[in-house]
């Protein structure tokens, strides 16, 4: 498929052109002091569900295929708030990866 697509997200826009496809791994590097803040909180995975719900709720209307996907991830999501966290890699183990 030779055609460029643009895909609006609430962070912002995702654009994929032939030859060149933004993905999330290309921002992983990035200093990100929002994410970090909500994971020394500890409320990373209630707020990506929470933001995840809301985009369910506009997609139920139009595609609700695709709003009980994101309710399942939703779910999955404030199963690993109740029974997780996310613990910050040291830097000797970023090096081996």
């Amino acid at each position: 498929m030779n055609e460029a697509y643009i895909l609006s997200l609430p962070t912002g826009i995702i654009r994929h052109f032939p030859g060149h496809t933004a993905t999330v791994r290309d921002y992983a590097s990035r200093e990100n002091p929002r994410l970090d803040a909500a994971v020394r909180s500890r409320d990373y995975f209630i707020t990506l569900a929470t933001t995840l719900e809301a985009i369910g709720l506009e997609l139920s209307r139009d595609n609700p295929a695709a709003a009980q996907a994101i309710d399942a991830t939703v779910a999955d999501l404030e199963y690993l708030q109740q029974h997780y966290a996310i613990v910050r890699k040291s830097q000797a183990h970023q090096a081996e990866n």
